[in-house]
């Protein structure tokens, strides 16, 4: 599309103008062309200024998703990146893709998913414009006790990744829930397919409330976004670029070390229960235990009068 042309023009001239006649004879297009282009562009969300004799200006800060600068942004991380404005859910998408034979590294994201879903089937809520609702494929060789560790990982880049981009103190609750002044932040989905051979692939959704201003009223006591703690408009692409830069520094290290020691101080520090009491809920009971942090393979350590010993799943609960 020519407005997707334009916008790649201006995302490469970030520090200042570029003018409609370079951009038409560039595209072999008309100046009203141009023109309509970048009106389309403005509707969508993108702040550029237009100025007589100068030309055009991309503003950094527009809080738009487009596949065209998603890929620009993401270009150096050896990943397909694929947008799309609404989806039923990110995680049925990259599956969708998995089965059709889609091999490389490949980051799904959409604007609103119409059947988001969270852990042991809940829904969640995914909303237009206001969310971070991406999944990533993988396809690492690693038996499928090895690949379950990847939620850590995820946990771990995510709760850095809004630190540094969003300079908000998060917390982790074991597996992989992240926790903002108490209230749900993010979710993370792990998913897996495996065959005779093993793992055939692995997707990780990550849902994160970024820009919502509220919350329907069974949620408001429960979840909370960025913008609610900041009182300033999270740029997702910037956020989605940090997560996926932090994630791959750290999966391309656990590939080689198959362990999770090297960032288990890391986690540990950011887990909001370590050292504390939760409850672990059954089927039909709840077992109080002494959170005390994670393991080597991720599983969460705890201890009790039975003794020290880990766990591998389950749903806790906590005191915040």
């Amino acid at each position: 599309m020519l407005k997707d042309e334009i916008l790649k023009i201006l995302i490469s001239n970030k520090e200042g103008f570029v003018s409609g006649e370079l951009i038409s004879k560039a595209l072999g297009v008309s100046r009203t062309s141009v023109w309509k282009a970048v009106a389309a562009l403005k509707k969508q969300g993108y702040l550029i200024h237009s100025v007589n004799n100068r030309g055009y200006s991309l503003i950094q800060s527009s809080d738009v998703l487009n596949e065209v600068e998603l890929r620009e942004l993401l270009g150096g991380y050896n990943i397909n990146c694929c947008y799309k404005e609404e989806v039923d859910s990110t995680n049925l998408w990259a599956k969708y893709s998995a089965e059709e034979g889609e091999q490389k590294n490949s980051l799904y994201i959409a604007d609103l998913q119409t059947k988001g879903r969270g852990r042991r089937g809940r829904n969640w809520v995914s909303d237009k414009g206001v969310g971070i609702w991406m999944s990533l494929l993988l396809r690492p060789k690693l038996s499928p006790e090895l690949a379950s560790m990847i939620t850590i990982i995820a946990a771990l880049s995510v709760a850095k990744a809004i630190e540094n981009t969003e300079k908000l103190q998060v917390h982790i609750k074991w597996p992989n829930d992240i926790i903002l002044d108490g209230r749900k932040l993010c979710g993370i989905l792990t998913e897996m397919s495996v065959d005779m051979e093993g793992l055939s692939y692995l997707v990780c959704g990550i849902g994160i409330n970024a820009n919502a201003e509220n919350f329907p009223k069974e949620l408001e006591t429960v979840a909370t976004s960025i913008y609610m703690h900041t009182k300033k408009v999270c740029i997702r692409k910037y956020l989605i670029k940090e997560i996926i830069k932090t994630f791959f520094e750290y999966y391309e290290l656990f590939l080689e070390k198959r362990s999770l020691a090297f960032i288990k101080d890391e986690y540990e520090l950011r887990l909001i229960h370590k050292d504390k009491y939760i409850n672990i809920l059954g089927k039909d009971s709840v077992k109080e235990v002494l959170s005390k942090g994670i393991d080597e393979k991720g599983f969460l350590v705890v201890s009790d009068k039975e003794g020290e010993y880990s766990i591998s799943s389950g749903e806790i609960s906590i005191r915040l």
